[in-house]
């Protein structure tokens, strides 16, 4: 069996491992470094091993060795099963080969993989170093752990890639928020599970990098500040407010967990809801510490389809709690949503509860100034501030 770390020890365990083989070595050594996409084997674990080795090393990573868009088209024109997470995808034979040349101190040409086009263009010169790193998530494949020196599988959770890999792709791909998700859900796990996951049989060592959502959330930039009100049955938007009646709907939320991420120990939301026909997921992350009085926690909402929906309903298997409500919809004179939430109900473990009636405001991380304006507004009424989700209540 590896052995198994946490982060922090295993760079370190894996740092001093390479400095004891190159120090009686005179060839290059090659670490190889494994994980699911989104574990943190490139930015944490690659990253800190290749800067440890700085002037003396070269990251290759097996992205520069997918076949491209071309091989997958004739693949499916075939109708074998190809995808990007499929080893077939990666020209494994041709990174082995290089593996060999690098170990034996001899140059080799490197593709160089463009994700604009999604073919290679071309390659460039790579001379041995004294430390070859080579990262990807089929780095341990039988065939490339047989070559390599060091072997380190960085092992993350379901929900941790997911969460991650969420808020690394709405920022750097082409791709539509549903069909990452549906991606995940519907191929990329089971690719993990059937060809990733079984390589760490094959590592020196195994570095456990889960998602931590109270540090890993506090630099999103998509947040949101919300502040709620339990208020009357007759109870009608303050006219200070100057708002107007923009739509009025029937909403219901499901709330998901899975059976390996407890997300209420967490503080955590994955939801589902539907309305007037359309669904749109969000995850929220846990709530932020805050002197104010509203809830602040990151928040990423997008509409989904319904192969969407079935890859998250593969990710998280379990509903925990439903939430029914008719919600009116007033903008106010500063563009604020300010939304009635009437006849609230919240179903869970088959009993259902009547919370009431609330007044629900959120917005953006600039514009906590616009919920003081709502506070003034609501002073007179001395509601209750709400600081619970109707998911929590």
């Amino acid at each position: 069996m590896p052995e198994s770390y946490n982060v922090e020890e295993g760079v370190s365990a894996l740092i001093a491992m390479i400095n004891r083989l190159k120090s009686g070595s005179t060839r290059p050594i090659i670490v190889s470094i494994a994980g699911g996409s989104a574990s943190g084997k490139s930015s944490i674990v690659s990253a800190r091993v290749a800067d440890a080795f700085k002037g003396e090393s070269i990251l290759i990573t097996m992205d520069d060795y997918f076949k491209g868009k071309s091989f997958v088209d004739s693949e499916t024109a075939a109708g074998r099963e190809i995808n990007f997470d499929h080893p077939n995808y990666i020209d494994i034979a041709l990174l082995e080969r290089h593996m060999q040349a690098l170990k034996a101190s001899q140059p080799i040409d490197k593709p160089i993989f463009s994700f604009k086009t999604q073919e290679r263009m071309g390659t460039e010169p790579v001379t041995p170093p004294k430390v070859v790193i080579v990262e990807g998530i089929m780095a341990l494949h039988e065939q490339l752990a047989k070559v390599s020196d060091v072997k380190a599988f960085v092992d993350a959770s379901t929900h941790s890639r997911v969460a991650r890999r969420l808020a690394r792709d709405l920022k750097r791909t082409v791709w539509t928020p549903s069909f990452i998700i549906g991606y995940m859900g519907n191929t990329l796990e089971k690719m993990y599970a059937k060809y990733v996951g079984p390589t760490m049989a094959f590592a020196d060592m195994v570095i456990t990098n889960n998602y931590d959502p109270y540090k890993e959330t506090l630099n999103s930039d998509k947040r949101e500040l919300q502040i709620k009100f339990k208020v009357g049955e007759d109870f009608k938007v303050p006219y200070s407010l100057a708002a107007q009646l923009a739509s009025q709907s029937v909403q219901r939320d499901d709330y998901y967990t899975s059976d390996a991420a407890d997300l209420r120990r967490t503080d955590e939301i994955i939801r589902i809801r539907t309305e007037t026909g359309k669904k749109t997921f969000t995850y929220k992350g846990p709530r932020l510490e805050t002197q104010a009085d509203f809830l602040e926690r990151a928040n990423i909402s997008f509409p989904i389809e319904s192969d969407a929906e079935r890859g998250i309903l593969e990710l998280y298997n379990k509903r925990v709690v439903s939430v029914t409500k008719e919600r009116f919809v007033y903008i106010t004179h500063d563009g604020v949503e300010v939304c009635i939430d009437r006849n609230v109900a919240r179903t869970e473990n088959g009993k259902t509860a009547m919370l009431g009636h609330f007044l629900n405001v959120a917005v953006g991380p600039g514009n906590a100034h616009l919920l003081d304006d709502l506070r003034k507004a609501m002073a007179p009424h001395n509601d209750p501030i709400i600081t619970a989700s109707y998911y929590n209540m």
